[in-house]
């Protein structure tokens, strides 16, 4: 049975999450509405800039996502096993 604090604790945290996310999303979205204005911006080219930058990004994704996956589920397995016993 928990106590009052963890509750509290676990909310607090639940909170922190969420608004961390929710930041972490804003900035990405200015940082990503900077860089297309300055890519626009720029005169000669900058289709070829926009497309490396779109490129790029989806890229990084799509290894950010890969890589994240595999590192918590073998966190999660290590978590099972480390219980089993």
């Amino acid at each position: 049975m928990e106590s009052k604090k963890q509750q509290i604790r676990k909310k607090e945290y639940f909170f922190l999450l969420i608004i961390s996310s929710q930041l972490n999303e804003f900035g990405t979205t200015i940082y990503d509405y900077a860089n297309k204005l300055v890519i626009a911006s720029s005169e000669s080219k900058s289709n070829y800039y926009m497309r490396i930058y779109q490129f790029s990004e989806i890229i990084i994704q799509l290894l950010f996502s890969l890589f994240l996956e595999v590192y918590l589920r073998t966190v999660r397995i290590r978590e099972k096993n480390i219980n089993c016993y």
